[in-house]
Formats: structure tokens, sequence, C-alpha cells
């Protein structure tokens, strides 16, 4: 069992320090019309076993993506997953990534900094960057995340395959569309 002692104002996020470090973050820190109050004990003082704790401490974070519109409240939350210490966790950060790629609030160029602080991102997370590359119109940026997926050892799947084809059918529409106006 470990003794845990939590406080957190969340009315500042910043500065951001983690284990007594400071954290330098890739973007500025936004304030939005997220709560993160919820998510603190303000100076409580519970005993639970460590992944019990980790648990909760996850589950407490993915619920503010329900409530997340805008990439100012993305950028928020991503700033408390890094408090948190979430940062490598691939199901955590995997909701950023989606939101950036799936969403009509995303941006790619965000998910790209995000994705290139993971160490070892899993197949969804590549699968994800591809689409999000697909849907936003970028076939260089997609082919080469597919080449990088490869590089990196980790195997293309039936959904790899799906974003990719799909695009080329899109791509090969243009090209019949502008060779039949000629």
């Amino acid at each position: 069992m470990i003794t845990v002692i939590t406080r957190l104002n969340t009315n500042l996020v910043a500065p951001l320090c983690f284990r007594g470090k400071a954290i330098q973050l890739p973007f500025p820190l936004p304030f939005s019309k997220l709560n993160l109050s919820s998510l603190s004990t303000n100076s409580a003082t519970k005993t639970v076993s460590p992944n019990n704790f980790a648990f909760k401490k996850e589950q407490r974070v993915m619920s503010l993506f329900k409530r997340c519109s805008t990439m100012k409240d993305l950028k928020q939350i991503h700033a408390h997953i890094i408090l948190t210490g979430l940062y490598q966790n691939l199901y955590v950060i995997g909701k950023i990534i989606v939101f950036c790629a799936v969403s009509e609030h995303g941006n790619m160029d965000y998910a790209v900094l995000v994705f290139d602080k993971i160490e070892n991102p899993d197949g969804f997370l590549w699968n994800t960057m591809i689409r999000g590359f697909v849907k936003t119109n970028q076939p260089e940026k997609a082919f080469e995340f597919y080449k990088r997926m490869q590089e990196k050892g980790e195997v293309a799947d039936n959904f790899t395959f799906s974003f990719l084809l799909k695009f080329c059918g899109q791509l090969g529409t243009v090209m019949l569309g502008k060779t039949d106006t000629l």
C-alpha cells in the first residue's frame, strides 16, 4: 500500500513541474472552460494500491475528453496529462491523436508534435496518423508515416492498407477526371 497526498491547483496549469523537474511543452498553455478541479482531492490523504491509483488517475483524465470540443480544450487536457505522468500511456495519448486526426476541429500538425514524443507507438496510433493525413488530403505525409511505420518494425494491418488504398482510389478518381476533361 502507498499513501498518496494530492494537491492540485487547477486554476493555473503553469508552471509545469513533474517529479521535481521543469517540463518544456511544445506548445503554449491555453486556458479554457474545462474544469480540472474535479480531478483533485484538495489535499486529501488516501491509501490505495499502486495499480488502483494508476487506473483511477487514467479514468479521471479520460473523463475530460467527453467535454473536449476544441483544440484549446485538447491542449489543456494534454498539459494535464503531462502533469499527471500519463504522457507515455498509449491509451490516453491515443485520445489526443484521434481528436487531432479525426475530429472536425483537429489539427494534424499538433498530432505530429504529440506523436513524435511517443517512445513506442503502437499500430493503432500509426494507423490513426495515416488516417488523419488521408482525411486532410496530405498523401505525401500519409505514405511517409507508412514508411516510418515499416522502418520501426510495426506491421501494417488491414486498417493501414484500407486507409492508404482509399486515398489511392480518391487520387485515381481525380486523375481520371483530369484526363477526361483534356
